[in-house]
């Protein structure tokens, strides 16, 4: 199988899952690449988003909360954000990285990623199975997305995450980490 993981340069523990992933496929004979997505657009819109993101974070913690509390008000299955709407001119590009490279299945530990892949869905251009790697409860701009599987950390997440799909009416499929690393059908 070959698998494309996207993440982006907003902090390393996104990244530290993407390796995780991509070391255990690679193990397991897939072939695998793992790419920042905004590297589509260049190294000069990488290199902003992340030293945006980064930048606030660090150095005025209050305004990213700001932010964070504006998108969640802003943000809701019927509504798109900007963060949506930011993320989803990037969906041309991806559908074509991802035709011409021929990838079985797509996957993310990142929003952002998600948020192109559920503009790319919507706009009929993106034709393979997609997968979200929640790493904690479901969190802004999360309601937002829409992709064929979603993993989450723990079991006793379930009921956030059911109640969070099925308050827009979706059916994709949940996933948690079971024993030993392996994983099991929550709904």
């Amino acid at each position: 199988m070959k698998i494309l993981i996207l993440s982006c340069d907003t902090g390393e523990g996104h990244n530290s899952a993407g390796r995780a992933v991509k070391e255990a496929a690679e193990s397991k004979g897939h072939t695998v690449e793992m790419m920042d997505m905004f590297l589509l657009s260049g190294k000069r819109t990488s290199h902003a988003v992340a030293g945006a993101y980064v930048g606030i974070v660090k150095h005025i913690p209050f305004f990213f909360g700001f932010i964070y509390k504006a998108g969640m008000l802003i943000s809701s299955s019927r509504r798109k954000s900007p963060v949506y709407f930011a993320n989803a001119l990037l969906g041309k590009k991806l559908a074509s990285y991802i035709d011409r490279h021929d990838f079985d299945i797509v996957l993310t530990p990142h929003l952002y990623p998600a948020e192109t892949m559920t503009y790319m869905k919507k706009k009929n251009l993106l034709h393979i199975p997609q997968l979200r790697l929640e790493q904690t409860t479901p969190v802004s701009h999360s309601e937002e997305t829409n992709l064929d599987y979603y993993v989450i950390p723990h079991e006793d997440l379930i009921p956030e995450y059911v109640k969070t799909r099925r308050s827009r009416g979706e059916t994709a499929s949940l996933w948690h980490s079971g024993a030993a690393g392996f994983l099991q059908k929550s709904v």
